[in-house]
């Protein structure tokens, strides 16, 4: 797309090609030849400093898409994260996504900006083709308006490079700008995946605690833990008095005969 004015308004009154000496006499079918190789060699130029404005337009178009593709993604993957961190945080990691998305906030706009500049509307100069060229041919000899043709060319063309020129200055600007908050996106999305996964490791012990704790029916009575069996401590012993010798003291009882009950 080509955001440019035509200025049409430039009439062909240009002085008469003055009278060039030349020390070798040359044939008469030369001299128109020269000027009419001349304009055909402007009339190229022109075109292809036309071709070069268009072309660094629609290179700028083509940035200008990628860098609104990039800021919408980041937005709806990180908008969220940045809202609450503003709120909640914690260490280094949250400081950096949030100093990230700031910088992709930041270098967006103003590569926004120069690329808008660079697409900008602006008047240009054409050659005249309208009904000033019909009087101007009709008034000067053949050679008179080859020059005059030729003079307006050049002006054209020197007209779209200066503003090619400064088309490609500003765009180049907008190029380092979005490289930038492409850097700026990559490291947000990177620090945002390990802001997740510390969230993750941190709330997992508290899931396998829950886990474990044991359920109670409604209406029971859950029954009472069993204690853990102890091992015996070797160097402790039961004083003399408390000894266990109960029912071993003494002599035996005599074994009843056979056939009586006791």
């Amino acid at each position: 797309m080509q955001n440019t004015t035509v200025n049409n308004q430039n009439t062909v009154n240009t002085p008469v090609a003055p009278p060039v000496p030349l020390e070798i006499e040359e044939p008469d079918e030369y001299k128109i030849k020269r000027w009419e190789e001349l304009l055909a060699l402007v009339k190229l130029g022109h075109e292809n400093a036309h071709e070069r404005w268009v072309a660094i337009e629609q290179k700028a178009m083509n940035y200008l898409t990628l860098l609104g593709i990039v800021v919408a993604a980041a937005a709806l993957s990180g908008i969220d994260e940045v809202a609450r961190l503003l709120i909640h945080r914690r260490d280094w990691l949250d400081l950096l996504f949030i100093v990230a998305s700031v910088g992709v906030v930041g270098f967006a706009s103003g590569a926004f900006g120069c690329f808008a500049w660079s697409l900008r509307m602006q008047t240009i100069m054409e050659p005249p083709l309208g009904r000033d060229l019909l009087g101007h041919v009709a008034t000067h000899n053949y050679v008179d308006v080859l020059y005059s043709m030729s003079v307006r060319f050049v002006e054209a063309t020197e007209q779209l490079a200066a503003g090619t020129a400064r088309k490609t200055r500003a765009a180049a600007w907008g190029y380092r700008g979005l490289l930038v908050v492409l850097l700026c996106a990559i490291i947000g999305t990177v620090v945002s995946v390990a802001i997740k996964t510390r969230e993750q490791m941190s709330q997992k012990p508290t899931s396998v605690s829950q886990s474990e704790s044991p359920q109670v029916t409604p209406g029971v009575t859950p029954a009472p833990a069993r204690p853990s069996p102890t091992s015996p401590d070797p160097t402790v012993s039961a004083p003399a008095s408390q000894t266990f010798t109960k029912g071993i003291e003494g002599p035996r009882p005599p074994a009843p005969p056979r056939g009586e009950r006791r």
